[in-house]
């Protein structure tokens, strides 16, 4: 049923975005092509992932790095002698 929903709700983006480049394309006088085409699916299909990649509900990236401490070098030299023991 999700994937379904995902199907549906791509085309409707997709004759969304291509009616209106479409009608710009005709009334600027610029032949539509299979390439115009590939380009312009190839357009909605990037749009798509990268808008699916950060959804509302996360948290900056900033906000996930909360619990990493600044360590200062002696620190740094400190932690990789507990290492090498």
């Amino acid at each position: 049923m999700k994937l379904l929903a995902q199907f549906l709700e791509t085309a409707i983006r997709s004759i969304i975005f291509i009616l209106p480049t479409i009608f710009v394309a005709k009334w600027c006088d610029v032949p539509l092509t299979g390439k115009s085409a590939l380009f312009m699916m190839f357009c909605i299909f990037w749009s798509d992932c990268v808008s699916g990649s950060a959804k509302q509900g996360d948290p900056p990236e900033a906000d996930k790095r909360k619990g990493t401490a600044v360590l200062t070098p002696a620190e740094v030299a400190a932690e990789a002698r507990k290492l090498t023991r």
